[in-house]
Protein backbone atom coordinates (compact mmCIF):
# COMPACT_ATOMS: atom_id res chain seq x y z
CA UNK A 1 0.00 0.00 0.00
CA UNK A 2 0.53 3.78 0.37
CA UNK A 3 3.78 5.34 2.89
CA UNK A 4 3.52 4.33 6.57
CA UNK A 5 5.39 7.22 7.77
CA UNK A 6 4.96 10.78 6.50
CA UNK A 7 8.33 11.66 7.39
CA UNK A 8 11.54 9.94 8.67
CA UNK A 9 10.71 11.75 12.54
CA UNK A 10 7.87 9.59 12.76
CA UNK A 11 9.51 5.96 11.89
CA UNK A 12 12.22 7.06 14.20
CA UNK A 13 9.66 7.37 16.80
CA UNK A 14 7.96 4.19 16.06
CA UNK A 15 11.23 2.19 16.09
CA UNK A 16 12.17 3.54 19.66
CA UNK A 17 8.55 2.96 20.73
CA UNK A 18 8.83 -0.77 19.67
CA UNK A 19 12.67 -0.96 20.87
CA UNK A 20 11.58 0.12 24.31
CA UNK A 21 9.37 -2.43 24.67
CA UNK A 22 10.76 -5.09 23.82
CA UNK A 23 14.82 -4.57 25.40
CA UNK A 24 14.74 -4.68 28.92
CA UNK A 25 18.25 -5.00 29.85
CA UNK A 26 19.65 -2.83 27.95
CA UNK A 27 19.27 0.39 25.91
CA UNK A 28 18.64 1.63 22.14
CA UNK A 29 18.43 4.85 20.89
CA UNK A 30 17.46 5.51 17.18
CA UNK A 31 18.75 8.77 16.09
CA UNK A 32 17.79 10.93 12.91
CA UNK A 33 20.98 12.47 11.24
CA UNK A 34 22.07 15.11 12.40
CA UNK A 35 21.16 18.68 10.63
CA UNK A 36 21.47 22.25 11.84
CA UNK A 37 22.83 22.27 15.58
CA UNK A 38 24.67 18.55 16.20
CA UNK A 39 23.24 19.00 20.12
CA UNK A 40 20.71 17.44 22.04
CA UNK A 41 17.24 19.13 21.44
CA UNK A 42 16.86 19.63 25.58
CA UNK A 43 20.24 19.63 27.56
CA UNK A 44 20.91 20.51 30.98
CA UNK A 45 24.42 20.98 32.17
CA UNK A 46 25.24 20.79 36.04
CA UNK A 47 28.34 22.19 37.45
CA UNK A 48 29.82 22.39 40.85
CA UNK A 49 32.44 20.91 42.97
CA UNK A 50 30.87 17.67 44.64
CA UNK A 51 29.75 14.89 42.43
CA UNK A 52 27.39 13.44 45.22
CA UNK A 53 25.21 16.52 44.84
CA UNK A 54 25.81 16.80 41.22
CA UNK A 55 24.48 13.22 40.76
CA UNK A 56 21.63 13.63 43.03
CA UNK A 57 20.75 16.64 40.74
CA UNK A 58 20.91 14.88 37.77
CA UNK A 59 18.08 12.35 38.83
CA UNK A 60 15.93 15.21 39.92
CA UNK A 61 16.55 16.35 36.56
CA UNK A 62 16.08 13.13 34.86
CA UNK A 63 12.81 12.44 36.93
CA UNK A 64 11.00 15.92 36.26
CA UNK A 65 11.81 15.31 32.33
CA UNK A 66 10.19 11.84 31.97
CA UNK A 67 7.12 13.76 33.41
CA UNK A 68 6.78 16.56 30.64
CA UNK A 69 4.72 15.01 27.13
CA UNK A 70 7.41 14.77 24.80
CA UNK A 71 10.27 14.18 25.79
CA UNK A 72 12.05 11.06 25.12
CA UNK A 73 15.83 9.00 25.79
CA UNK A 74 16.80 11.30 28.75
CA UNK A 75 19.83 10.16 30.04
CA UNK A 76 22.84 11.75 31.19
CA UNK A 77 26.53 11.54 30.99
CA UNK A 78 27.86 10.55 34.29
CA UNK A 79 30.26 7.98 34.42
CA UNK A 80 29.47 4.98 36.17
CA UNK A 81 31.05 3.48 39.07
CA UNK A 82 33.14 0.59 38.47
CA UNK A 83 34.87 -1.65 40.72
CA UNK A 84 38.23 -1.56 41.23
CA UNK A 85 40.59 -3.92 43.50
CA UNK A 86 42.92 -1.44 45.51
CA UNK A 87 45.81 -2.57 46.99
CA UNK A 88 47.21 -0.73 49.83
CA UNK A 89 51.04 -1.65 50.28
CA UNK A 90 52.39 -2.09 53.82
CA UNK A 91 55.77 -0.11 52.48
CA UNK A 92 58.08 -0.71 56.25
CA UNK A 93 57.11 -4.32 55.96
CA UNK A 94 57.70 -4.51 52.49
CA UNK A 95 60.86 -2.89 53.07
CA UNK A 96 61.90 -5.15 55.45
CA UNK A 97 61.55 -8.23 53.22
CA UNK A 98 63.25 -6.15 50.36
CA UNK A 99 60.28 -5.97 48.55
CA UNK A 100 60.09 -2.22 46.29
CA UNK A 101 56.55 -1.19 45.38
CA UNK A 102 58.42 -1.70 40.91
CA UNK A 103 58.02 -5.21 42.39
CA UNK A 104 54.39 -5.22 43.06
CA UNK A 105 53.14 -3.32 40.79
CA UNK A 106 54.97 -5.20 37.87
CA UNK A 107 53.99 -8.26 39.02
CA UNK A 108 50.72 -7.19 39.67
CA UNK A 109 50.43 -6.01 36.57
CA UNK A 110 51.93 -9.06 34.47
CA UNK A 111 49.48 -11.33 36.61
CA UNK A 112 45.79 -9.38 36.18
CA UNK A 113 46.84 -7.50 32.71
CA UNK A 114 49.57 -9.99 31.33
CA UNK A 115 52.70 -9.12 28.98
CA UNK A 116 54.54 -9.31 25.66
CA UNK A 117 56.73 -12.39 25.99
CA UNK A 118 57.86 -12.52 22.81
CA UNK A 119 56.37 -12.72 19.51
CA UNK A 120 55.61 -15.21 16.93
CA UNK A 121 56.57 -14.83 12.90
CA UNK A 122 54.81 -16.93 10.34
CA UNK A 123 53.85 -16.97 6.43
CA UNK A 124 55.27 -12.84 6.77
CA UNK A 125 52.64 -12.27 9.68
CA UNK A 126 54.28 -11.29 13.19
CA UNK A 127 51.96 -11.91 16.22
CA UNK A 128 52.36 -11.47 19.90
CA UNK A 129 52.87 -13.73 22.53
CA UNK A 130 51.46 -12.97 25.93
CA UNK A 131 52.40 -14.30 29.29
CA UNK A 132 49.00 -13.74 31.68
CA UNK A 133 48.39 -15.80 34.89
CA UNK A 134 45.17 -17.53 36.01
CA UNK A 135 44.21 -15.15 38.61
CA UNK A 136 40.76 -14.32 38.11
CA UNK A 137 39.57 -13.33 42.27
CA UNK A 138 40.72 -11.45 44.76
CA UNK A 139 41.72 -14.37 46.96
CA UNK A 140 44.13 -15.81 44.18
CA UNK A 141 45.71 -12.30 43.62
CA UNK A 142 46.03 -12.39 47.67
CA UNK A 143 48.28 -15.41 47.24
CA UNK A 144 49.98 -14.26 44.77
CA UNK A 145 53.78 -14.86 45.14
CA UNK A 146 55.57 -11.38 44.81
CA UNK A 147 59.26 -12.07 44.20
CA UNK A 148 61.85 -9.66 45.22
CA UNK A 149 64.07 -8.27 42.90
CA UNK A 150 67.26 -7.70 45.30
CA UNK A 151 66.93 -10.67 47.30
CA UNK A 152 65.01 -13.42 44.81
CA UNK A 153 62.90 -13.75 48.42
CA UNK A 154 59.46 -14.84 47.93
CA UNK A 155 56.39 -13.53 50.15
CA UNK A 156 52.90 -13.69 49.55
CA UNK A 157 50.91 -10.26 48.49
CA UNK A 158 48.77 -10.86 51.47
CA UNK A 159 51.52 -10.30 53.81
CA UNK A 160 52.72 -6.92 52.92
CA UNK A 161 49.41 -5.63 51.27
CA UNK A 162 45.80 -5.53 51.82
CA UNK A 163 43.46 -5.78 49.09
CA UNK A 164 39.76 -3.89 49.09
CA UNK A 165 37.52 -3.93 46.62
CA UNK A 166 36.10 -0.14 45.92
CA UNK A 167 33.61 1.96 43.54
CA UNK A 168 35.84 4.21 40.88
CA UNK A 169 35.52 6.03 38.07
CA UNK A 170 36.92 5.27 35.04
CA UNK A 171 36.90 9.38 34.16
CA UNK A 172 35.93 12.79 35.36
CA UNK A 173 34.27 15.13 33.42
CA UNK A 174 34.94 18.77 33.92
CA UNK A 175 33.10 21.98 32.49
CA UNK A 176 34.91 25.63 33.12
CA UNK A 177 37.05 23.52 36.12
CA UNK A 178 34.15 22.00 37.51
CA UNK A 179 32.64 18.59 38.18
CA UNK A 180 30.13 18.64 35.31
CA UNK A 181 27.19 16.23 34.52
CA UNK A 182 25.13 16.93 31.49
CA UNK A 183 21.05 15.68 31.32
CA UNK A 184 19.82 15.03 27.92
CA UNK A 185 16.51 14.32 26.18
CA UNK A 186 15.21 13.79 22.83
CA UNK A 187 11.67 15.17 21.62
CA UNK A 188 9.03 13.33 20.07
CA UNK A 189 7.38 14.50 16.70
CA UNK A 190 5.44 17.23 17.19
CA UNK A 191 6.49 19.00 20.21
CA UNK A 192 9.25 21.53 20.65
CA UNK A 193 12.59 21.77 22.33
CA UNK A 194 11.68 25.25 23.20
CA UNK A 195 8.79 24.51 24.95
CA UNK A 196 10.11 21.28 27.10
CA UNK A 197 12.81 23.44 28.17
CA UNK A 198 10.74 26.12 29.48
CA UNK A 199 8.42 23.37 31.79
CA UNK A 200 11.62 22.23 32.50
CA UNK A 201 12.73 25.39 34.11
CA UNK A 202 9.32 25.98 35.74
CA UNK A 203 9.27 22.36 37.48
CA UNK A 204 12.81 23.22 38.84
CA UNK A 205 12.09 27.12 39.88
CA UNK A 206 11.27 25.93 42.92
CA UNK A 207 13.60 22.68 43.57
CA UNK A 208 16.88 22.90 45.96
CA UNK A 209 19.59 22.59 43.70
CA UNK A 210 22.22 21.53 46.39
CA UNK A 211 24.10 24.63 45.77
CA UNK A 212 24.98 23.97 42.41
CA UNK A 213 25.01 25.55 38.96
CA UNK A 214 22.72 25.22 35.95
CA UNK A 215 23.13 25.93 32.75
CA UNK A 216 20.74 25.02 29.95
CA UNK A 217 23.09 24.76 26.49
CA UNK A 218 20.27 22.86 24.35
CA UNK A 219 18.99 23.87 20.96
CA UNK A 220 16.87 27.07 22.21
CA UNK A 221 20.33 28.44 23.24
CA UNK A 222 21.88 27.69 20.15
CA UNK A 223 19.09 28.73 17.81
CA UNK A 224 19.61 32.04 20.01
CA UNK A 225 23.42 32.41 19.60
CA UNK A 226 23.05 32.13 15.68
CA UNK A 227 20.02 34.34 16.16
CA UNK A 228 21.68 37.07 17.41
CA UNK A 229 25.10 36.91 15.32
CA UNK A 230 22.42 36.87 12.12
CA UNK A 231 20.44 39.83 13.62
CA UNK A 232 23.46 41.91 14.00
CA UNK A 233 24.94 40.85 10.45
CA UNK A 234 21.30 41.18 8.77
CA UNK A 235 21.14 45.13 10.47
CA UNK A 236 24.71 46.04 8.89
CA UNK A 237 23.71 45.12 5.54
CA UNK A 238 20.73 47.68 5.81
CA UNK A 239 22.39 50.35 7.13
CA UNK A 240 24.98 49.95 4.32
CA UNK A 241 22.13 49.73 2.08
CA UNK A 242 20.92 52.45 3.58
CA UNK A 243 23.36 54.75 2.65
CA UNK A 244 23.94 53.32 -0.44
CA UNK A 245 20.23 54.33 -1.10
CA UNK A 246 20.92 58.10 -0.03
CA UNK A 247 23.65 58.60 -2.49
CA UNK A 248 21.56 56.85 -4.90
CA UNK A 249 18.27 59.03 -4.64
CA UNK A 250 19.85 61.80 -2.85
CA UNK A 251 17.26 62.13 -0.24
CA UNK A 252 16.92 60.30 3.83
CA UNK A 253 13.37 59.71 3.16
CA UNK A 254 12.74 58.00 0.12
CA UNK A 255 15.11 55.02 1.52
CA UNK A 256 13.09 55.31 4.67
CA UNK A 257 10.13 54.53 2.18
CA UNK A 258 11.67 51.32 0.85
CA UNK A 259 12.70 50.31 4.26
CA UNK A 260 8.79 49.43 4.54
CA UNK A 261 8.95 46.27 2.98
CA UNK A 262 10.88 45.03 4.92
CA UNK A 263 8.18 44.95 8.34
CA UNK A 264 5.75 43.68 5.34
CA UNK A 265 7.57 40.55 4.36
CA UNK A 266 8.40 39.92 8.24
CA UNK A 267 4.61 40.17 8.49
CA UNK A 268 4.14 37.18 5.34
CA UNK A 269 6.75 35.42 6.76
CA UNK A 270 5.23 34.65 9.97
CA UNK A 271 1.45 34.09 8.51
CA UNK A 272 2.54 31.33 6.57
CA UNK A 273 4.29 29.71 9.22
CA UNK A 274 1.41 30.04 11.42
CA UNK A 275 -0.92 28.87 8.65
CA UNK A 276 0.86 26.43 7.63
CA UNK A 277 2.22 25.06 11.62
CA UNK A 278 5.67 25.59 10.86
CA UNK A 279 7.96 26.67 13.69
CA UNK A 280 10.05 29.82 13.95
CA UNK A 281 13.41 27.76 13.48
CA UNK A 282 16.76 29.20 12.25
CA UNK A 283 16.29 28.07 9.22
CA UNK A 284 12.60 30.31 8.64
CA UNK A 285 15.09 32.99 10.21
CA UNK A 286 17.20 32.31 7.33
CA UNK A 287 14.68 33.09 4.94
CA UNK A 288 13.04 36.21 6.66
CA UNK A 289 16.88 37.68 6.27
CA UNK A 290 17.30 36.65 2.54
CA UNK A 291 13.66 38.16 1.86
CA UNK A 292 15.00 41.70 2.41
CA UNK A 293 17.08 41.92 -0.43
CA UNK A 294 14.01 40.85 -2.80
CA UNK A 295 11.79 42.33 -1.34
CA UNK A 296 14.14 46.11 -1.69
CA UNK A 297 14.12 45.18 -5.18
CA UNK A 298 11.06 45.68 -6.08
CA UNK A 299 10.25 49.07 -3.80
CA UNK A 300 13.51 50.35 -5.55
CA UNK A 301 12.03 49.80 -9.16
CA UNK A 302 9.02 51.35 -7.75
CA UNK A 303 10.47 54.47 -6.08
CA UNK A 304 13.04 54.67 -9.23
CA UNK A 305 10.01 54.71 -11.98
CA UNK A 306 7.81 57.65 -9.85
CA UNK A 307 10.76 59.40 -9.17
CA UNK A 308 11.51 59.12 -13.19
CA UNK A 309 7.79 60.37 -13.75
CA UNK A 310 8.19 63.46 -11.73
CA UNK A 311 10.76 64.27 -13.28
CA UNK A 312 8.70 64.09 -16.81
CA UNK A 313 6.57 66.92 -15.12
CA UNK A 314 4.00 64.65 -13.54
CA UNK A 315 2.61 65.41 -9.93
CA UNK A 316 3.02 63.06 -6.86
CA UNK A 317 0.18 61.10 -7.26
CA UNK A 318 0.68 60.72 -11.29
CA UNK A 319 3.69 59.21 -11.10
CA UNK A 320 2.47 56.96 -8.53
CA UNK A 321 0.03 55.76 -10.58
CA UNK A 322 1.83 55.90 -13.30
CA UNK A 323 4.50 53.64 -11.86
CA UNK A 324 2.61 50.95 -10.20
CA UNK A 325 0.87 50.76 -13.94
CA UNK A 326 4.16 49.94 -15.73
CA UNK A 327 5.70 47.93 -13.60
CA UNK A 328 3.18 46.07 -12.00
CA UNK A 329 3.11 42.80 -14.13
CA UNK A 330 7.11 42.63 -13.71
CA UNK A 331 6.94 42.53 -10.06
CA UNK A 332 4.02 40.52 -10.01
CA UNK A 333 5.52 37.87 -12.39
CA UNK A 334 8.96 37.16 -11.20
CA UNK A 335 7.33 37.07 -7.64
CA UNK A 336 5.43 34.84 -8.53
CA UNK A 337 8.13 32.63 -10.74
CA UNK A 338 10.11 32.53 -7.57
CA UNK A 339 7.49 31.37 -5.41
CA UNK A 340 7.51 28.33 -8.00
CA UNK A 341 10.74 27.45 -7.69
CA UNK A 342 10.35 27.20 -4.17
CA UNK A 343 7.08 24.97 -3.89
CA UNK A 344 9.49 21.99 -4.43
CA UNK A 345 11.02 22.67 -1.12
CA UNK A 346 7.82 23.27 0.61
CA UNK A 347 6.36 20.20 -0.47
CA UNK A 348 9.52 17.92 0.20
CA UNK A 349 8.58 17.22 4.13
CA UNK A 350 12.03 18.36 5.04
CA UNK A 351 11.92 18.85 8.76
CA UNK A 352 14.96 22.10 7.55
CA UNK A 353 13.54 23.45 4.78
CA UNK A 354 10.14 23.66 4.54
CA UNK A 355 10.21 26.16 7.34
CA UNK A 356 12.54 28.07 4.93
CA UNK A 357 10.48 27.77 1.91
CA UNK A 358 7.09 29.07 3.46
CA UNK A 359 8.61 31.69 5.00
CA UNK A 360 10.25 32.98 1.47
CA UNK A 361 7.17 32.48 -0.48
CA UNK A 362 4.48 34.14 1.93
CA UNK A 363 7.00 36.78 2.79
CA UNK A 364 7.49 37.19 -0.83
CA UNK A 365 3.92 37.09 -2.02
CA UNK A 366 2.72 39.33 0.84
CA UNK A 367 5.41 41.73 0.56
CA UNK A 368 5.22 42.35 -3.06
CA UNK A 369 1.67 42.71 -3.27
CA UNK A 370 1.38 45.38 0.06
CA UNK A 371 4.46 46.88 -1.55
CA UNK A 372 2.71 47.99 -4.70
CA UNK A 373 0.07 49.76 -2.63
CA UNK A 374 1.79 51.21 0.46
CA UNK A 375 4.57 52.57 -1.20
CA UNK A 376 2.98 54.74 -3.38
CA UNK A 377 0.85 55.88 -0.74
CA UNK A 378 3.78 56.42 1.52
CA UNK A 379 5.82 58.00 -1.20
CA UNK A 380 2.75 60.50 -2.09
CA UNK A 381 2.41 61.70 1.91
CA UNK A 382 6.33 62.24 2.54
CA UNK A 383 7.36 63.71 -0.36
CA UNK A 384 6.05 67.01 -1.07
CA UNK A 385 5.23 68.40 -4.38
CA UNK A 386 7.70 71.07 -4.68
CA UNK A 387 10.71 69.02 -4.02
CA UNK A 388 12.53 68.79 -7.05
CA UNK A 389 13.80 65.40 -8.25
CA UNK A 390 16.92 64.35 -10.29
CA UNK A 391 16.15 62.11 -12.72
Amino acid sequence: GGERFSDNEELGSYLQEKLDSRISTGSIKVKLLEKAFPVAPVQARINGEQRENLRQVADLIKSKLKQIPGSRNVEDDAEKEIQQLVVQVDAEKASRLGISNYDIQRQTSLALEGARASVLRQKGEQYNILLRSDVDSRQQLENLSIKSAYSNRSVLLKEIASIEVKPQLSSIKKYDGQNSITVRSDIRPGYSAVEIEKELKDKLSSANLLGVSLLYDGEYKQIKDNFGILTRGALFALFLIYLMLVMQFHSFIQPLVIFLTIPLALVGSVLGLLVFRQPLSFMAFIGMVSLTGLVIRNAILLIAFINDARARGLTVEEACEDAVERRFRPIILSAVTATIGLVPLALSGSSLFVPLAIALIFGLLVATLLTMVIIPVVYSLLVREHIEVEA
